[in-house]
């Protein structure tokens, strides 16, 4: 067995949109209740976000928004229009 560096999962939470809302308020429970010493989060929206993403308390979580139009926006394949926050 090699001793490879250990790396803590990570969870990747997509969403249409971090808004108010049930789901969103659930995902963000999870994010601020599963430990951090032993898992990282990472949040994908579709859209963008809202001031909820501030519900946050991990400073290392990073939310990914790509910004997708309405309809079937093909350009959201171009992840070079991601922006983190």
């Amino acid at each position: 067995m090699t001793n490879l560096p250990q790396h803590k999962p990570l969870i990747a939470h997509v969403l249409f949109r971090l808004g108010t809302g049930g789901l969103e308020n659930g995902v963000v429970n999870l994010i601020n209740t599963i430990p951090t010493e032993k898992f990282r989060h990472a949040v994908i929206c579709m859209t963008d976000y809202t001031h909820f993403r501030d519900r946050i308390t991990n400073p290392d979580v990073q939310v990914y928004c790509l910004h997708k139009k309405p309809g079937q926006d093909f350009a959201v394949s171009d992840y070079g229009n991601c922006y983190v926050r």
